[in-house]
Order: structure tokens, then C-alpha cells, then sequence
């Protein structure tokens, strides 16, 4: 059987980090590869680093890597993006390969009143959404096998960067008060518990839009209160600022269909999860 090679874009992002990690600890013969960008970043495995300054560094690195599998991780949302896209999307015409792409819930937030599943067409507001949204219609006119990836806030720690949850336990540990907007709805799960379902997803070859995020939902502004009183501050550090509403949250459902329960998760799992990692408990404030 021909080894499995992947090629992570944005290996040095949050997801990529946790996506090589992940791949690297399964006893599958795998050779990965990454591009980095600005970040030397030390994973825990053997891994071919590419550094790109641009769009032919890319191109460069996908053809001479030669992957199996194509993860597209990078934030884009620039004319160079959309080229990195579209020749992520002809590689995999020509080779075969499976091409992961990491969309995000944004690319729905046109929607109102309507709840966002996995079937509904991309529909934007947003400069950021408006784009994912226009990389998956190229995903569905194309011939290959893809799977795009909308989530909406993933939650976790990385050694090489400050997550959201990190630098908002910062704040809480300084006394900072932190403003946050109303009526801002999202569906948040631990970006490892994502992860690992994102592997299991490469190893099938699933094709289609796949949505990941807890099975419940809240405001922002709620679940960074739950947060704070979990690491043992006072939640009325966390206040309220401007109304925006906004509904982001991601209904996963074929995620389920394939795995069963394993991806059932609840924001208070989501919270237990925070409080198990190593790395932030130095941040919790239990006297």
C-alpha cells in the first residue's frame, strides 16, 4: 500500500499544529509535510518545513511534495488565496489527491432566522465570509474529492501561539475587564476534539461540507462568563458592550451520521475540556 503523504498549508495555525500532531501519533505510515509562515514551529514528529513568502512558494511546494493529501488551512481571503485554492484545486484534479479545505461558519451569516446546516448553499455578509463562501462554490463545481470544514469558535491551547481561551484567562488573571458584544451566538468545541474528527474524516476520503461545533449554543458573552467563574474569577469581569446579533452557530449533523456519538459534545464539555489542559491551569484562581 502506497504511504500516505500529506501536505498541511498553515502548519504553523492552530489547526495545523493539532492536525500534524494528530496524524503523526497514528501508527499509519504517513509522511507529512508543512508550510510555515513566520513561525518556526516545533512539532512532535519529522516535518518537512516549506516556507513560503508567496503564491509561486505554494505552487512549489504542493508539486515537488507530491501529497495524497492536501490540507488547506490558511486564513486567505486575498486574491493570492483564491489562486493558492484554485491550484490546491487543480493538483487534486490531475493527481487525485483529497483535498481538505477549511471553510468556516461565516460563509452562512447572510442567513437570518434560518438554522445553519450542512445542506445550505453559501450565503455572506461579511468580507471573510463572502470568501470562504465563493472557495466552496469551487469546491462543488470541481471534479475532485474535497471536504470543506465549517465551525464556528474552537477553544484549546497550542504551545507556539496565544489561543482565544489563553489570552482571555490573561486578561481575567490581571484583573482586566473585558467588553464583549450582545447577542452573538455560537456553538464552541475544543479544536482537538475537531481535529481528531478531521483525521478520521482524511482516513474515509469523506466528500461534502461537514460541520463541526457542541450540540448546544450561546451568546459570547455568556459562555466567556461561564469561562471565568470555571477558572474561579468573577464573571461580572466579563461585561457587556455593543448589540450585535448574529447567529454562527454550526449544526453538526453528518459528523454524527458517520461516527455515531463520539463528536457529541456540549459547551460544558467544552468547558471541562479547558479546565483538563496542563497549560491553563497556571490561570486558574481557586483560593
Amino acid at each position: 500500500m502506497q504511504q500516505e503523504r500529506v501536505l498541511v498549508l498553515g502548519a504553523a495555525s492552530w489547526l495545523g499544529y493539532l492536525l500534524l500532531n494528530q496524524l503523526g501519533s497514528t501508527n499509519s505510515a504517513t509522511v507529512l509535510g508543512g508550510t510555515l509562515h513566520q513561525l518556526d514551529v516545533d512539532f512532535e514528529m519529522p516535518v518537512t518545513k516549506y516556507k513560503p513568502t508567496g503564491y509561486d512558494d505554494y505552487v512549489q511546494a504542493i508539486d515537488e511534495f507530491a501529497p495524497t493529501v492536501l490540507v488547506n488551512f490558511l486564513r486567505g481571503e486575498d486574491e493570492q488565496g483564491l489562486q493558492i485554492h484554485q491550484h490546491c484545486i487543480a493538483y487534486a484534479t490531475a493527481s487525485g489527491a483529497y483535498y481538505v479545505y477549511a471553510s468556516s461558519v461565516l460563509a452562512l451569516d447572510g442567513y437570518t432566522d434560518v438554522p445553519l446546516t450542512e445542506d445550505l448553499p453559501a450565503n455572506s455578509l461579511s468580507e471573510y465570509g463572502i470568501f470562504k463562501g465563493r472557495c466552496e462554490d469551487l469546491l462543488k463545481a470541481s471534479s475532485i474529492n474535497w471536504c470543506a470544514l465549517r465551525f464556528a469558535s474552537l477553544q484549546g491551547w497550542v504551545p507556539h501561539r496565544v489561543t482565544r481561551n489563553e489570552n482571555l484567562l490573561k486578561k481575567l488573571q490581571s484583573g482586566q475587564q473585558i467588553t464583549v458584544d450582545r447577542g452573538v451566538v455560537q456553538n464552541r468545541m475544543l479544536a482537538s476534539d475537531m481535529i481528531k474528527g478531521v483525521a478520521m474524516l482524511i482516513a474515509q476520503r469523506v466528500n461534502g461540507i461537514i460541520h463541526f461545533g457542541s450540540t448546544d449554543s450561546s451568546e459570547e458573552y455568556h459562555f466567556l462568563r461561564e469561562q471565568a467563574k470555571a477558572f474561579g474569577y468573577s464573571p461580572d469581569l466579563v461585561t457587556s458592550g455593543s448589540q450585535r446579533k448574529v447567529n454562527l452557530v454550526a449544526i453538526p449533523g453528518r459528523i454524527f451520521e458517520l461516527f455515531g456519538d463520539e463528536f457529541k459534545t456540549t459547551e460544558q464539555d467544552t468547558l471541562n475540556g479547558l479546565l483538563a489542559i496542563p497549560q491553563l491551569k497556571q490561570y486558574t484562581n481557586f483560593n
